[in-house]
């Protein structure tokens, strides 16, 4: 009998236990969920949930608490989750916090309007608060987060609910890793307790290089990654998978070096014509880091031939390889190669490039002007048709190049206005101009768009006319309309008018001598020869030093065709001369005879007086 008394005081002690810890007749729930480990020094944030109502209970009028640890935490807000809770209507500023603890007083705002809640919190409903703490820097040891009131009620709060409440355990951060050193390429480093693995960045200068690699033992070789010249470091952060534990910070930078010595990367070099400044324009292309590139040495190779004919060392990328006539000649093609020289202890010049394209060189272009001019004349809504276009290219040396329009973009040409466009009003007046690179063009004269409704049948015409120097035109407007019928370029004549010659070099034996004249109009320059002198003859007997082929010459020896009487004055000039110089050499010698004839007489009187003198001293003394 006492057995079974025992037996059953125990069934009556776990049923009231049951009850006490099921909360029977609690109506509904207030729990609190979030992260159970947390980190020093951040902010974590708990779900405060009111809901779980039974099935025929109401509730209208809330009142509830949470408390949490002030030796781990910090408050920093508690506000309703609207989008999470499901009830309107309700009156959820009724929140307190002191000391930590949160205290809850809330209720439906229809309540005391119709006697009873308008929007109740019934099953199937809840309301959702979030409360969000700060971790304390200092924080050590675990915490709570608690639920410690829970009552509620239709009108009043008669009604009790189930809490609860999360352990929080603070999360420890790995210590960084220590002892890092590298052998060879392979770093390594101190392995770190709870550390599940490890991540590894390398350095140069300063800066990190590549991505940070991950290694589960406490090495890592980075002969793969490492593949520039340079002195290297490296650090390591521990890393855990294990919730309690936080990655370490990032360990300070290994004391020794990983040195490597590697080759610069291949540069390119593209050719291709200078139209400006005529020759090959070249461009360099390189990958290598800034600092590490002495100087890049250009082969220049003629097209087909494995004979350097020139060698080219810049600093720069890109700029011109001139035509001297003789390593670089224009008319001839050619390709090349480089390569980087290095400039750093940790890189070796790089291999040499493959060769480019072959590209011919340009001899430099000074003039463009237009041999054929295209149609400037159209009715509105006509394309402008630019094909029949010709323009002469004028280079250093003199010589010229006709290139039609198909041709000009492949010599450099382009155009303002673009060929087939449909011409409007608004075009007429408006000129074309043909640029050969960006520093030399020429311009048509203005195009003529007529409207289509006048004949153009009463006109006057406006004429400039070239001149050696300078082009003229010849301008049709129609009186009418206004409108402009033609407006014709007149190209320079280059029929200069010259001045008289100047020498500025005296011929000598057996070396010619030149002379120059310049055009009145245009100032242009005609150098001529002078012909070398035959041994023994001077300047004063040359000939005349005017151009003997110059047809206009006034004065040129050989121009007696049809100048009749002309050659006899000439002779009678030429009589004059030598007869003027016979008398001049007369006067010469007659004035010579004439002095020697005074200094013989002068010479011979004195020498007689001492004679007569000598004499006179060689008396007897009794004749005196």
């Amino acid at each position: 009998m006492k057995k079974l008394l025992a037996v059953l005081l125990i069934v009556f002690a776990v049923f009231a236990t049951t009850l006490v810890v099921n909360g029977a007749g609690e109506t509904f729930a207030i729990t609190v969920s979030g992260d159970e480990v947390v980190p020093a020094g951040g902010t974590v944030t708990y779900a405060v949930t009111i809901g779980d109502v039974k099935e025929g209970t109401s509730l209208g009028v809330i009142s509830g608490q949470v408390t949490y640890s002030t030796d781990m935490f910090e408050y920093v807000s508690f506000a309703v989750d609207a989008d999470a809770t499901t009830v309107e209507d309700w009156d959820f500023d009724i929140v307190s916090h002191e000391n930590g603890v949160v205290s809850i007083n809330i209720m439906d705002n229809g309540l005391f309007d119709t006697g009873e809640a308008a929007d109740p919190l019934v099953s199937g409903e809840k309301i959702v608060y979030t409360l969000k703490l700060k971790v304390k820097s200092d924080a050590t040891g675990t915490g709570t987060v608690t639920v410690t009131r829970a009552m509620g009620g239709a009108t009043s709060k008669s009604d009790s609910g189930t809490m609860n409440s999360v352990s929080v355990t603070l999360k420890q951060k790995l210590p960084a890793p220590a002892g890092l050193t590298w052998e060879g390429s392979v770093a390594k480093w101190d392995a770190v307790a709870n550390a599940s693995g490890y991540s590894v960045q390398a350095y140069k200068d300063g800066k990190e290089v590549g991505d940070a690699q991950i290694a589960t033992g406490t090495s890592f070789d980075f002969k793969n990654e490492l593949t520039q010249g340079g002195k290297y470091t490296f650090t390591v952060i521990a890393v855990s998978d294990q919730p309690e534990y936080e990655d370490s910070d990032e360990s300070a930078q290994s004391t020794d070096f990983y040195t490597k010595v590697g080759t610069l990367a291949t540069p390119k070099i593209k050719l291709t014509q200078d139209f400006l400044n005529g020759g090959l324009e070249f461009l360099i292309t390189d990958t290598n880091a800034s600092g590490t590139v002495k100087q890049y040495i250009v082969e220049i190779y003629e097209k087909g031939s494995n004979t350097v004919v020139e060698t080219v060392k810049l600093t720069d990328k890109s700029g011109n390889l001139l035509c001297d006539g003789t390593k670089i000649v224009a008319g001839k093609s050619y390709v090349a190669t480089v390569k980087a020289e290095s400039k750093s202890e940790f890189y070796t010049d790089s291999k040499t490039s493959s060769k480019t394209e072959a590209v011919e060189a340009l001899e430099k272009v000074i003039r463009i002007q237009f041999k054929t001019m295209p149609n400037l004349t159209y009715t509105e809504g006509d394309k402008l048709n630019l094909s029949t276009m010709v323009i002469t290219l004028t280079y250093q040396s003199g010589a010229t190049k006709d290139v039609a329009y198909k041709d000009f973009m492949e010599n450099g040409l382009s155009v303002s206005v673009e060929n087939n466009k449909e011409l409007t009003m608004d075009d007429n007046g408006q000129a074309i101009t043909v640029f050969y690179g960006v520093s030399i063009s020429t311009t048509t004269p203005n195009i003529t768009v007529a409207s289509g409704t006048c004949p153009h049948t009463n006109t006057t015409t406006d004429r400039k006319e070239p001149t050696c120097g300078a082009e003229g035109y010849e301008k049709i407007t129609c009186n009418d309309c206004g409108g402009v019928v033609s407006n014709t370029v007149l190209n320079a004549t280059e029929n200069h008018t010259y001045g008289e010659w100047e020498v500025i070099s005296e011929p000598k034996e057996n070396v010619k001598g030149y002379q120059e004249r310049y055009c009145t109009a245009c100032q242009y320059r005609d150098v001529g020869e002078i012909p070398a002198l035959v041994p023994g003859q001077t300047n004063d007997g040359e000939e005349d030093p005017e151009d003997p082929e110059d047809p206009e010459d006034p004065e040129d020896p050989g121009d007696d065709e049809g100048d009749e009487g002309e050659g006899d004055d000439e002779d009678v000039g030429s009589n004059m001369n030598d007869l003027s110089r016979v008398f001049l050499i007369i006067v010469i010698v007659v004035f010579a005879l004439t002095f020697l004839f005074i200094i013989g007489g002068t010479w011979m009187s004195s020498r007689r007086s001492r004679a007569r003198a000598a004499r006179r001293g060689r008396r007897p003394a009794n004749r005196r």
